[in-house]
């Protein structure tokens, strides 16, 4: 069986943080991250087995934090350093069966 995984909603203070964790989760460019996060919900990923489906969307849920090099280039002042504690989402993932 193959399943969709689904970028339901992301928290909007974390929003570097989910863009990261987007880009480095599925290997995308800065400006594609960007483009599916702030336009949830988005299907991230089609087909894909249901162990492949979980782990991408644990790590999606986590999020990423960006070098300090990427965090100044890249976000606003006010994007930067927002990283949920341990144990919350920066986002919401859905896993679905595939059509």
């Amino acid at each position: 069986m193959q399943y969709d995984v689904i970028l339901e909603s992301i928290r909007p203070e974390y929003l570097a943080c989910a863009m990261w964790g987007v880009r480095v989760t599925l290997g995308v460019g800065v400006n594609q991250a960007h483009q599916l996060v702030v336009h949830a919900p988005k299907v991230l990923c089609h087909g894909v087995p249901l162990e492949r489906a979980e782990s991408l969307k644990a790590a999606l849920e986590q999020g990423c934090r960006p070098s300090e090099y990427e965090m100044k280039r890249i976000f606003r002042e006010e994007d930067r350093y927002a990283v949920p504690p341990d144990g919350e989402k920066c986002c919401t993932v859905r896993i679905t069966e595939s059509d």
